[in-house]
């Protein structure tokens, strides 16, 4: 055997002098840092409609001026709702459109009366209706009172149609006590109802369409126009559509990022055409 030229202790400790220092010389890997994530973008205010009921949302708005059902009804069992045989009660679903209308019966000095006086009217079973409930959503008065009528969550019998049931899903009604074919209703009724119908498509978040009675077609089987309600009330229509146009201006964003469109509050599918009425907007000269 050759013996090596080399002693070997001294070249490994020369090796591992030279593994040390390149060690030394090769920094350790940078820790591994990620993007941080982009800012969250700005969300729209939910409606009210996402946390309290249409009820207690005017309820909080009108304060003395709103009357819950309880003030007309009382306890009495003959005046709750009465959704037994056909008689619709279903749920009213994605509510887009407001219809406004007058009682045509002259003006009684107890509201409260006079609204159990409609509700035996609308629910005669040999009556005109046969509903479950009085027809209208909200009733208001001479003194601008607004008064719950029929659960807001449920579809109403305001509007009739050939063949029925057509006109009143996602459609709330709004009456006017009294008689106006004739006679103009009282200014503050119908400021009353334009705010009513403000607070209504502020509630859900969105612009509504606001249609008089004689709007709907398929009433009494005409194509349109086949009622005279809600007669001079038809004035609360034009002033609620243009406030409604002032707040849901077209390329807007509503309440939960929705966009509105003039189409939105113009018109729909299924809505009918545009208003019989002309009667101009400032209505007070």
């Amino acid at each position: 055997m050759v013996a090596s030229r080399f002693p070997l202790v001294p070249v490994l400790a020369l090796a591992a002098i030279v593994l040390m220092t390149a060690c030394r010389t090769i920094p350790p890997p940078a820790p591994h840092n990620p993007p941080a994530p982009p800012p969250p973008l700005p969300q729209a205010p939910l409606p009210p409609s996402a946390t309290m009921t249409l009820r207690d949302y005017l309820k909080q708005q009108l304060g003395p001026g709103f009357h819950v059902r309880a003030e007309w009804a009382g306890t009495d069992p003959a005046y709750r709702p009465q959704p037994y045989r056909y008689r619709v009660w279903a749920p009213i679903g994605v509510v887009r459109v407001v219809t406004i209308h007058h009682a045509e019966m002259h003006v009684w000095t107890d509201t409260a009366a006079m609204i159990r006086a409609i509700f035996r009217d609308h629910t005669r079973e040999d009556g005109r209706l046969d509903a479950a409930d009085v027809g209208y959503h909200f009733l208001v008065d001479e003194a601008g009172q607004v008064w719950e009528g029929r659960d807001a969550g449920r579809v109403g019998t305001h509007v009739g149609s050939h063949p029925p049931g057509q006109n009143n899903p996602g459609n709330l009604g709004i009456c006017g006590l009294g008689s106006f074919l004739w006679e103009e209703p009282p200014r503050v009724m119908v400021e009353r109802i334009v705010t009513l119908t403000a607070l209504i498509a502020r509630y859900y978040g969105r612009p509504l369409i606001v249609r008089g009675h004689r709007d709907w077609g398929g009433i009494h089987g005409a194509p349109i126009g086949g009622t005279s309600c809600p007669g001079k009330l038809e004035r609360a229509v034009v002033l609620a559509e243009e406030k409604m146009r002032e707040t849901y201006p077209p390329g807007g964003v509503a309440a939960g990022g929705i966009a509105t469109s003039g189409a939105s509050v113009g018109g729909a599918a299924g809505v009918g055409p545009a208003r019989v009425s002309t009667t101009p907007a400032s209505i007070w000269d």
